[in-house]
């Protein structure tokens, strides 16, 4: 479903959910590639959740605001827009 609602998407295996299915799912679907490596790029480290025989690395990536409106600028005036004092 991932893949059909973002095309373009290619050479990636997006990890979409964490629930015992798929994490299966995923496990089994990472099994089954012929890879040199696999590339962990999820904000959790997917090898603590699932076991495959590749070899795997972790990366990690940070965002920095560069330029206006900053990312907090914009959380901010969405929260002043939509959410309502005191609450959700």
């Amino acid at each position: 479903d991932t893949l059909e609602k973002f095309p373009h998407l290619t050479d990636v295996l997006p990890a979409m959910g964490y629930s015992a299915a798929q994490l299966d799912d995923l496990a089994a679907t990472i099994e089954a590639v012929p890879c040199d490596a696999v590339v962990v790029g999820t904000p959790i480290d997917l090898r603590r959740l699932i076991t495959f025989s590749q070899p795997a690395v972790r990366v990690t990536y940070a965002v920095e605001s560069v330029g206006e409106p900053s990312l907090e600028q914009v959380v901010d005036g969405f929260v002043a827009d939509y959410v309502s004092p005191g609450g959700v």
